[in-house]
């Protein structure tokens, strides 16, 4: 690619975590101010026609996750 033009960005979700705890107060408003303050960072809301079809094939995901879909018989 010869040139490439634009603002990259980066989506994120609408909760924050440390430590598997949720951020609140304090911590959570300084995550908020960081992403405010830079343009390549936003927060989406989840779209629940989007959500209604991944949660469709959530449990079939979850029991591929628990097999074993191949095996390399080499270093990659």
């Amino acid at each position: 690619m010869p040139s490439c033009s634009g603002t990259t960005h980066l989506l994120l979700g609408d909760t924050f975590k440390r430590d598997d705890a949720p951020l609140e107060g304090a911590a959570l408003q300084t995550v908020l101010d960081i992403v405010v303050a830079n343009p390549e960072l936003g927060i989406i809301e989840p779209d629940p026609v989007t959500q209604e079809i991944l949660d469709f094939y959530a449990e079939d995901v979850d029991v591929m996750k628990a097999q074993i879909l191949g095996v390399a018989t080499e270093d990659l």
